[in-house]
């Protein structure tokens, strides 16, 4: 792992991976990004000549087959060579296992949205609030300006097995998800209140960051 703060200044190396505590440097989580962008041109370019259930088809099989195998692999991984935190995070099995499980369960919800007469859409509605729903579960897994010390991290850090963590993560979900429903029907009624209290909140997180000495 490179140390990149040894030739540049620290507010930029910390942009560049993990090694000066950043938790979404650009590296690895660049991956990620074109990942997803590799896959929407996929889906489009199936879309237009009408193989888009083929194609979701297909990622959602490979995807079944690839989360078990790299889920093992990054424990074998872990096990066998104790690595530090820096080079978990840039595991190749880690990040395969990630976008194997969100596939999956994007799969699997859409299924369910197209199959059963559903009078809330969780995919559509997590979509109008994804800035939320992301801001939001930063805050409670890592904490805020505002909430340092009151985060998932910051009380447990690394010492959750993995069935504690996915039962957080369940739990999480699914609270994220109502109070984004909740935002959302807000929104429709009430919109300029929402506004005030959104550009309020913003504002206090950068007061905040811009006047502790940290």
């Amino acid at each position: 792992m490179i140390d990149f703060a040894k030739f540049l200044p620290l507010p930029i190396s910390q942009y560049l991976n993990t090694f000066n505590g950043s938790k979404f440097p650009l590296f690895p989580w660049i991956g990620y990004i074109l990942f997803g962008n590799y896959i929407g041109y996929k889906f489009i370019s199936a879309s237009s000549s009408e193989n888009s259930e083929l194609f979701l088809n297909k990622i959602y099989k490979i995807s079944l087959l690839a989360l078990p195998l790299a889920f093992t692999l990054e424990l074998v991984y872990e096990k066998l060579f104790n690595p530090n935190q820096f080079l978990i995070y840039s595991s190749p099995f880690l990040s395969v296992s990630r976008l194997s499980f969100v596939i999956v369960l994007f799969y699997l919800v859409m299924k369910v949205e197209k199959n059963v007469n559903l009078k809330v859409h969780p995919l559509q509605i997590l979509g109008m609030e994804s800035l939320f729903a992301y801001v939001f579960h930063l805050m409670i897994i890592y904490g805020s300006p505002i909430n340092p010390g009151l985060s998932l991290s910051a009380v447990w850090g690394n010492m959750l097995s993995y069935h504690i963590v996915f039962a957080f993560f369940l739990i999480l979900a699914t609270t994220t998800f109502l109070i984004s429903y909740f935002l959302h029907i807000t929104k429709q009624s009430k919109h300029h209140l929402v506004d005030y209290i959104k550009y309020a909140f913003v504002s206090v997180i950068l007061l905040v960051f811009f006047i502790n000495p940290y």
